[in-house]
């Protein structure tokens, strides 16, 4: 439970400043300022999440196609022609 608790605060920690600000924002400009702070808080929330989320999508991605790729080479490599049966293959169009 402790790293569990250690971990979620690791990945969180700007909701410590972020409660902070509204507390402060609400006794020095009231509540509308701490609805705005409030506000802006959770577009930042909502940009972390959406940027990590797209960071995890991107090296997924990458890495499948890399392993096209790679699948791809090897099939390739594995259909047992040469330069010189282009002229053959070409009039068959088994490229």
């Amino acid at each position: 439970m402790g790293w569990t608790l250690l971990s979620w605060f690791g990945d969180n920690w700007l909701l410590i400043p972020w409660g902070a600000g509204i507390v402060v924002a609400y006794i020095y400009g009231g509540r509308k300022l701490a609805i705005v702070v409030l506000t802006l808080g959770f577009g930042m929330v909502a940009y972390r999440k959406g940027a990590s989320h797209e960071r995890d999508n991107h090296e997924e991605r990458a890495k499948k196609i890399n392993e096209d790729r790679e699948n791809a080479y090897d099939e390739i490599n594995n259909r047992r022609t040469n330069r010189d049966n282009v002229l053959e293959r070409l009039r068959d169009n088994d490229y």
